[in-house]
């Protein structure tokens, strides 16, 4: 699946080859010095994030703040073929079939100025978070993270992931969608889900400032990053849920980034020298499901003549420019060695339909 947004190259120039932003972006490029300069990136968005802890929810507004305030152990190269990359996990090495080890940085300091140890991780991917508030089971990190068995810690830098039988992915459970490290020590002294949701610690590239509903959300520069001095002062997201209204802030230069753009706009935009849209594939699929309790669709031949006549590739050209694959099977390149390439992709034949 895919994200289009639109953005001013000047954004993008000095600062979003450094994945600031994990969302797809577009933009218009000013050449010299001054694209380098620190400033505040203003990004235009559809909606407001429903939680600020990705263990509970992932929709696609969190997703577009999450990223730049939260660090996995292990990371995915999005420009790269997806490829996995160190993360607050330097290097790791599997054991055996369901267990994998990972050395974390030493570096590393949490937007409060507490150092990340092995106790946070352990605390993270343990029963008293990744299950949610009272370990009710209310967490959407459990789609990827639900094989994990448990955490050992090593040495205050060393931990053992341990999945509950063989596991093929365990890297890949790693950098999904809500595996975020955050501070225990922080977690504990909030008192309640309730106020740590508002301003949980982590470790990112950005901190919180502050947010208002259906507003804004506000961050600043963690310029004590491990990964370096951020590129912005800061970023800050306007909740702008009409689509006519984030282009206008953007040809009237007060956005940088505009999001969610659809494709029937895209030729006139690609009329502006200045802007630009960029946009690909994400870990996402789209899907169709049906019910099989009904008395038409119940039928297994109906089922399969549907999908015989659905023509994936003139919806991917029409819908999203040719800017996104069709899945071989709901599977994805991000699954490293458990991606099979040879899967053949859903077939398109009326004639058999």
């Amino acid at each position: 699946m895919t994200r289009i947004d639109l953005t001013r190259r000047q954004a993008i120039a000095g600062s979003l080859a450094a994945s600031v932003l994990a969302s797809t972006g577009a933009g218009a490029v000013e050449s010299g010095p001054k694209t380098l300069a620190r400033r505040r990136l203003k990004v235009g968005m559809s909606g407001f994030p429903r939680s600020f802890d990705p263990v509970i929810a992932t929709d696609t507004a969190i997703r577009r703040v999450m990223p730049q305030r939260f660090d996995t152990l292990i990371r995915v190269d999005h420009a790269h073929d997806m490829k996995l990359r160190p993360g607050l996990a330097e290097r790791w090495e599997r054991i055996n079939a369901q267990s994998l080890r990972l050395f974390l940085r030493k570096e590393v300091v949490f937007h409060d100025g507490t150092p990340l140890t092995a106790e946070d991780v352990a605390f993270r991917l343990g029963p008293d978070h990744l299950l949610g508030p009272g370990r009710s089971g209310m967490s959407e990190a459990l789609q990827s993270l639900d094989r994990l068995e448990k955490v050992e810690i090593v040495d205050p830098y060393t931990v053992i992931v341990h999945a509950k039988g063989s596991d093929a992915l365990p890297e890949q459970r790693l950098v999904a969608w809500g595996s975020e490290i955050v501070s225990q020590r922080a977690f504990l002294a909030a008192g309640s889900w309730e106020r740590w949701t508002t301003a949980p610690v982590r470790s990112g590239p950005y901190k919180l400032v502050d947010h208002k509903l259906d507003i804004r959300v506000s961050l600043s520069a963690h310029d004590a990053y491990w990964g370096g001095r951020p590129p912005f002062d800061g970023i800050e997201y306007r909740i702008i849920p009409e689509l006519s209204a984030r282009v206008n802030g953007l040809l009237a230069s007060e956005l940088d980034i505009a999001t969610d753009i659809p494709p029937d706009q895209f030729a006139g935009i690609q009329k502006r020298a200045d802007l630009e849209i960029v946009g690909g594939a994400v870990q996402n699929i789209r899907s169709l499901a049906l019910d099989q309790t009904d008395p038409i669709l119940k039928d297994a031949r109906v089922r399969r003549a549907m999908s015989l006549a659905l023509d994936r590739k003139l919806i991917v050209q029409r819908l999203w420019e040719n800017r996104v694959p069709i899945p071989n099977g709901y599977q994805l390149p991000s699954y490293g060695e458990g991606y099979i390439h040879e899967f053949p992709s859903l077939a398109y034949d009326p004639g058999k339909a």
